[in-house]
């Protein structure tokens, strides 16, 4: 099969295409452990064929998403600054938690110290 005929064809069929040759590349391996091979070659001309295939439905695929945007060195530098910000504020943010946790503990057990010792 020749590349330019395979572009041709729509996805689908393609697919089926590929599909069709590894079965086919089956039965021939399968076949040859019973019997001699006659032609020997025609299971790489199969894969090749496989490989073409799978090469067109790739391009097509990376040809039909748009490709992210490259950022520069300066992007880059700012974009990990606000990462490493962002952890930094979070990181705060739970030590805050933590600390007033620890604070609304204390609070109650000296409460409930309070109120043991008036009794």
């Amino acid at each position: 099969m020749d590349a330019d005929e395979l572009r041709q064809e729509p996805d689908a069929e393609l697919r089926e295409k590929a599909k069709k040759l590894r079965e086919e590349i089956f039965n021939l391996r399968f076949k040859a452990t019973t019997e001699p091979v006659t032609n020997p070659a025609k299971v790489r001309e199969m894969r090749k064929d496989i490989a073409r295939i799978e090469t067109i439905l790739r391009e097509r695929q990376l040809r039909a998403s748009p490709r992210p945007k490259k950022l520069t060195r300066a992007e880059r530098k700012r974009a990990a600054a606000r990462k490493a910000n962002a952890a930094a504020v979070a990181a705060r943010r739970e030590r805050r938690k933590a600390q007033a946790a620890r604070a609304l503990e204390k609070a109650k057990a000296r409460k409930a110290k309070g109120a043991g010792a008036k009794k």
